[in-house]
């Protein structure tokens, strides 16, 4: 287990990361020495986040040349985080990019530092009911586990623990999906960690990192388990086909910060939430003080703006914001 020291060391390294329009540069020349940089040496001098960085930076196409020279890119391979579609139009837009909106991916690729083609893409539309999602989800991440377990040992500190943590996001019917394959996925990547003899440099019981659940379908049916995965779910007044429900360890948001539409069917499209999930992620991210006054203040901040009135309550039912 790390302590709050290295945690609070990693977040740093996100934070300079992002803010920093140099971060890339500096980094490149502390490594221009290296013919090939081997992924030990990135993710013990840098951490995960540089990786997803340098990464990103590499896609541009006038960085393209300098990096081609010392970086090995098979090392920078990482497809998280996970996003879970909910009800298709199509086979094709099942656990594809094609379902989710063009402007919610980047917004997402911008606040997590992944690029959208690296999401790793599930289809949580299994089924009418949330009982039949949740043990679709609960099956789905026990076969999943191996690959993605495969992947975050990649990420390790000097300590060779493990760094890299997993953040989902869910929209619709994918949420009751979502909540069981969150619990199985992290049960038994614990479990083929414990069999290798690895550990993680945090609680174990925070290898989901977050998940923002947007528009949850049949909200009423979901709980989330106690563990230290923030959880946040985010549903539209005129939304009729989403709640703020849901039970356990997760944050409800009732939002009527988007309030230009006539239809109650059209707020329930993933790319109504756009501009609240980049909020929300940007203080998930980034922010070192308490992440729940954050969200209410950014929330109190969009109904000032919008002339709205989000209500923002605990699984419990205890009342945070009205």
């Amino acid at each position: 287990m790390s302590t709050i020291v290295d945690l609070k060391l990693r977040h740093d390294i996100k934070r300079s990361i992002r803010k920093s329009k140099s971060a890339t540069k500096i980094s490149m020349a502390q490594i221009k020495g290296d013919n090939k940089v081997s992924q030990e040496l990135i993710s013990k001098k840098f951490g995960s986040t540089l990786k997803r960085k340098l990464k990103q930076s590499y896609e541009s196409s006038n960085l393209k040349k300098a990096f081609n020279n010392y970086i090995d890119l098979d090392v920078l391979e990482f497809e998280f985080p996970i996003l879970i579609n909910g009800a298709v139009s199509s086979d094709e837009e099942r656990a594809d990019a094609s379902y989710w909106s063009p402007y919610l991916l980047a917004a997402t690729a911008r606040e997590t530092g992944y690029i959208p083609s690296k999401f790793h893409y599930i289809d949580g539309d299994q089924g009418m009911w949330a009982s039949t999602r949740e043990k679709a989800g609960k099956k789905k991440g026990k076969l999943d586990a191996p690959n993605v377990w495969k992947k975050m040992k990649n990420s390790r500190n000097d300590k060779n623990e493990i760094t890299e943590q997993l953040q989902v996001i869910s929209h619709s019917r994918g949420s009751a999906f979502g909540v069981a394959y969150m619990e199985s996925l992290s049960n038994e990547i614990k479990s083929l960690a414990a069999k290798e003899g690895l550990s993680f440099a945090y609680d174990e019981n925070h290898i989901i990192e977050y998940s923002v659940n947007l528009g949850p379908h049949q909200s009423n049916s979901i709980t989330y388990p106690k563990n230290l995965t923030r959880n946040i779910n985010i549903s539209h007044y005129k939304d009729y086909l989403s709640g703020d429900d849901a039970k356990g360890n997760v944050i409800n948001i009732h939002s009527n910060a988007l309030d230009d539409s006539g239809d109650k069917i059209l707020e329930h499209g993933n790319d109504t939430y756009t501009i609240e999930l980049e909020g929300v992620l940007k203080i998930l991210e980034n922010s070192h003080k308490s992440k729940t006054d954050q969200i209410i203040n950014y929330y109190k901040y969009l109904d000032t703006k919008n002339y709205g009135k989000s209500k923002i309550k605990s699984g419990s039912s205890h009342l945070l914001k009205s």
